[in-house]
């Protein structure tokens, strides 16, 4: 690998590029897992386990929401050997509950040979033994999966609904699914039945998307206002990758558009990327399309920057509409507000599409950018270097601006 010293933001640091959520210095990083199982104690539940090849160890890291991503609150060395040979390229978390580290073990340091000798690789087991104030927990069985998925439906379904287990759950949506035969109206029971747990309801909706036909929209749309912010997030991930180009309609977008002034913003950044990609399959110039353009730059208008991760989801959803998202930072460009021309400078510098490319040629040609300080001139005049399409951009509008 090459460093982009022109491009690259390593920590986020320039506009477009979103910040790490944990500078972990040097590394190979490699095989995470996130821990959802029950063989261990709660305070295990939700850590990111990251086996590192490089500095020969496995950390874990508690995290916790952070507006529209999390942030992590503590880390700790989860395994780590006295075996100059180890190397910890993955984790797995197996039927049992356990979790499993991979090991490479190879001389190594990863880069260059990247491969063992087919021989001397092993396989670690972690259980919880238990410590003061924290009895033993003892392990399942290696069979449960499979016990578990040749079950009658009734034993699949308790399952999805009741357990804690996050592995044991997916597995039975999966032969719930297998054994469904196109049909998925019992996961949207499940998706619609407000008593259930949320994690079940959204394994079910998981499933029923799946089997998308119209009623899982249906079910889908009513779920964009539950109570739970997480299924309100995951209805509206769920709805852009799964309806098809020729079922968006406007009752789809009208019903997802309250979502992007919705309290979590998590849910406002789902919302804003899926109006974007499910809008985008209107031909350009469409009412509708416009009028979810306009909706996503009144949200971003509302934003300020101190969510990296809700203001880059707000302007990605506007750049999937082209010319009918990004005609309103042209607007930003020439208004008499000081901190909106700011805030159009900065979204101008974090294109990254040709649509993007073609504003500024338009915003140069019709001299919008004089508007602007010079210092923001500059700063959107270098937009250009960073936005890397085939064929490249010309930015021959530079040449007739200069030229003027």
């Amino acid at each position: 690998c090459q460093s982009d010293f022109v491009r690259g933001a390593a920590f986020g640091e320039k506009p477009g590029k979103l910040p790490a959520m944990l500078r972990t210095g040097r590394g190979a990083p490699a095989g995470l897992a996130i821990y959802q199982g029950t063989a261990f104690p709660d305070f295990f539940r939700g850590l990111l386990i990251y086996p590192d090849v490089y500095r020969k160890l496995v950390r874990a890291y508690e995290v916790e929401r952070q507006g529209s991503t999390f942030r992590v609150t503590r880390e700790f060395v989860l395994m780590e050997s006295s075996d100059d040979l180890f190397r910890p390229c993955q984790a797995l978390i197996g039927p049992d509950g356990a979790i499993y580290i991979v090991d490479w073990r190879t001389p190594s340091g990863g880069a260059g040979r990247v491969w063992g000798d087919n021989q001397h690789g092993r396989i670690y087991r972690l259980t919880w033994s238990g410590i003061e104030g924290t009895p033993a927990i003892e392990p399942g069985q290696l069979s449960d999966w499979k016990t578990l998925t040749a079950g009658r439906d009734a034993l699949l379904w308790k399952a999805l609904q009741t357990t804690d287990d996050f592995e044991e759950r997916r597995r039975a949506q999966m032969e719930l699914v297998r054994r469904s035969q196109g049909n998925p109206e019992g996961f949207l029971a499940v998706v619609l039945d407000s008593q259930q747990q949320p994690e079940a309801r959204a394994m079910a909706m998981g499933g029923a998307a799946q089997l998308y036909q119209a009623s899982v929209k249906s079910a889908l749309m009513a779920i964009l206002s539950d109570e739970h912010p997480q299924l309100r997030r995951l209805a509206c991930e769920t709805l852009s990758r799964n309806v098809p180009a020729n079922d968006v309609d406007r009752n789809l977008l009208v019903a997802m558009m309250p979502r992007l002034e919705d309290e979590d913003p998590a849910v406002r950044r789902a919302a804003a990327l899926a109006l974007g990609e499910l809008a985008e399959t209107y031909p350009a110039g469409d009412p509708i399309r416009v009028e979810v353009g306009s909706a996503i730059a009144e949200a971003l208008k509302a934003e300020d920057r101190s969510d990296a991760y809700l203001f880059d989801g707000l302007l990605r959803g506007l750049e999937r509409l082209d010319d009918d998202g990004l005609r309103h930072l042209a607007e930003w460009v020439t208004s008499d507000k000081p901190a909106l021309q700011d805030r159009a400078a900065y979204c101008l510098r974090s294109l990254r599409t040709q649509a993007g490319a073609d504003l500024l040629d338009q915003l140069l040609d019709q001299n919008s950018l004089d508007q602007l300080s010079a210092e923001l001139q500059s700063h959107v005049i270098s937009t250009y270097r960073d936005i890397l399409v085939d064929p490249p951009v010309q930015a021959s509008a530079i040449t007739r601006w200069i030229a003027r």
